[in-house]
């Protein structure tokens, strides 16, 4: 009886971890679907540069490491344009391994803050997996929904890692040598990523001086070693990266910070807060301002606390963490403010400045937990009223963790609708000009832009390929066998001005359950050839569609489309709509034509 009592409770404690475990990979497993539904393999916006200019070179065979290192806005991006280039010629340039990367990445960044945990936070592994559970809900965010389906958003992602894990080296037992090279290494990665990954200097080197310092065995030889290495190698990697650097005229000046004081404090806060803010610039005000009295709390009890060795070796790697995320807000205040309060906002940030917030979650902790086995009663009473406030802060945190969350998933599902749109009008850049959506989402100048679609379609580096005429019935499906209706309706065509006319309807892709990629529009030509003039978006909302056919995928999938009459031939033409497939280059008919006289 007593054996089986026994056996039944390593049974139950075994079952508890592995659903503790499941629960901190939680977040994890809630973003992989949502990065599946929402990649679209086409370059946007900077990759048009890097590592487009690189990809042609590689190509012709004249690529260089002037080349690699050169200056791409801020940043060197040396170490990204050799991932990508690698990528490249390995997949064909599908950008979705880059999303894959960039997903692995924040896996790397989630180990190394558990690693740190198990160095720092002492009790229990169910408390480290409640911590990383939190500490996930962030890294994990689709907050960060421009960075993690942005091929070349990995740079921002690069530099916490390396410092991540350059503060878990910083606890090592390796020797000083071997400790220094590997931090060099881990902050030259850093810096020639990404402009602010420049901040692993002043950040992973001081922190593990400290770390050894505070250790018991005190190795003056690995501090001097550290010391040595962390001044030579930021002076000569600073003194290289700004080697005939050239300010971005797009840019706005620094001075802007300084002339308008109360505009950067505001910029700086909302940086902070909006991780939490759920798209709104009050709210990511306020918390960035809850955030950031946090923070000088617990700098101000471990400054109080300074003697207590164990407190400060334990605090110092969470405290790195937060004035990185401190640091990049100051660094883009100063260099964004110029743009206004809202520059502030945009997700692309985000993956700087949630680590505040990740370190707030470690470091609250280790302060409460050390208030607690404080022998001062004063202490004890402060520390319960801490606990109040942390209970309140833990159930905000869950309620704007949701209302960001849900906002950022709409966000994704939108831009995934844009972008397909988009990648329809590159794929038939050679015969329908929809110039405003491809400097809206795929590059600012559709002049710059065209060329080098089609030079990266003659290196076979743009998947699928562009399209070899305006006729769409070279694109119709084969051997299809669903009715003429299956794939949709045009439901009217009418001239609403002098100049324009519109058209719209619905479209679907029946064997997936979900809305087509985009409707291209065509007229009949002399000869009976449907011609490609225009291409619709299907992104509008159709809930009477989704009721007739049964099925909540149908809910987005009506179309409308403004067209400059110009397009159309004079005469009598008979207008058609096309589901379009961006991933195979299929095109598939939508029930009706209209007729049209121009």
């Amino acid at each position: 009886m007593k054996s089986f009592s026994i056996s039944n409770g390593v049974a139950s404690s075994s079952i508890f971890k592995a659903a503790a475990v499941c629960i901190a990979l939680f977040p994890i497993l809630l973003l992989v679907p949502l990065l599946v539904q929402n990649a679209v393999n086409v370059p946007l916006m900077d990759q048009w540069d890097t590592p487009v200019a690189a990809l042609f070179k590689a190509a012709d065979g004249t690529l260089s490491f002037s080349d690699l290192i050169a200056q791409h806005n801020e940043s060197r991006k040396f170490f990204p344009r050799l991932l990508f280039l690698g990528m490249a010629f390995i997949t064909g340039w599908d950008i979705r391994y880059e999303f894959l990367v960039i997903f692995l990445t924040a896996c790397l960044i989630a180990y190394q803050v558990y690693r740190l945990s198990r160095i720092t936070i002492r009790g229990t592994e169910y408390k480290r997996l409640l911590l990383i559970f939190l500490a996930n809900l962030l890294i994990f965010s689709p907050v960060q929904s421009q960075n993690l389906l942005w091929g070349i958003q990995v740079i921002t992602f690069i530099p916490v890692a390396c410092i991540a894990a350059g503060l878990v080296v910083s606890y090592s037992n390796f020797g000083a040598k071997l400790k220094s090279l590997i931090l060099v290494s881990l902050c030259t990665v850093s810096t020639y990523s990404y402009a602010n990954g420049m901040l692993s200097w002043f950040i992973v080197f001081p922190s593990a001086i400290f770390i050894s310092r505070l250790s018991q065995k005190r190795e003056l030889k690995a501090q001097r070693w550290l010391v040595f290495a962390g001044i030579i190698g930021c002076v000569s990697h600073l003194v290289l990266y700004f080697h005939n650097y050239v300010k971005p005229p797009q840019t706005p000046s620094f001075s802007a910070s300084l002339v308008h004081p109360f505009d950067a404090v505001n910029f700086f806060l909302i940086f902070l807060g909006a991780p939490l803010g759920y798209r709104q610039l009050e709210p990511s005000r306020i918390i960035g301002i809850v955030l950031t009295i946090l923070f000088c709390y617990v700098l101000f009890y471990l400054l109080r606390f300074k003697k207590d060795r164990q407190l400060l070796r334990c605090a110092i790697p969470w405290v790195a963490i937060g004035v990185y995320s401190c640091l990049s807000a100051l660094i883009a205040t100063a260099g964004r403010v110029g743009f206004g309060l809202e520059a502030a906002m945009p997700s692309r940030y985000t993956t700087f400045s949630l680590y505040l917030s990740v370190s707030l979650v470690y470091l609250l902790t280790i302060v409460t937990s050390h208030a607690l086995e404080s022998r001062h009663i004063q202490e004890i009473r402060k520390t319960r009223a801490i606990q109040g406030l942390l209970l309140c802060l833990v159930i905000s945190f869950f309620i704007l963790h949701a209302l960001t969350y849900s906002s950022h998933a709409k966000v994704m599902a939108l831009n995934h609708r844009q972008r397909l749109h988009a990648k329809a009008c590159v794929l038939f850049v050679n015969f329908v000009d929809e110039k405003p959506t491809i400097e809206a989402i795929i590059y600012p100048s559709y002049d710059l832009v065209k060329p080098k679609i089609n030079q990266l379609n003659k290196i076979h580096f743009l998947n699928p390929a562009l399209v070899e005429s305006p006729n769409i019935l070279n694109l119709v499906a084969k051997g299809g066998q669903h009715s003429l209706d299956a794939y949709g309706y045009l439901d009217s065509v009418a001239q609403t001005s002098e100049t324009e006319i519109s058209a719209s309807g619905w479209a679907i892709f029946p064997d997936r359950k979900q809305p087509a990629d985009a409707v291209v529009l065509a007229y009949e030509t002399s000869k009976g050839e449907p011609k490609a003039f225009a291409i619709a978006a299907v992104m509008n909302k159709s809930p009477d569609v989704a009721q007739q056919l049964k099925h909540q995928g149908y809910h987005n999938v009506r179309w409308s489309k403004t067209v400059p009459i110009e397009k159309l031939p004079k005469g009598d033409v008979k207008l058609s709509a096309w589901a379009f497939d961006t991933e195979t280059r299929q095109a598939f008919p939508l029930a009706n034509t209209k007729p049209f006289t121009r």
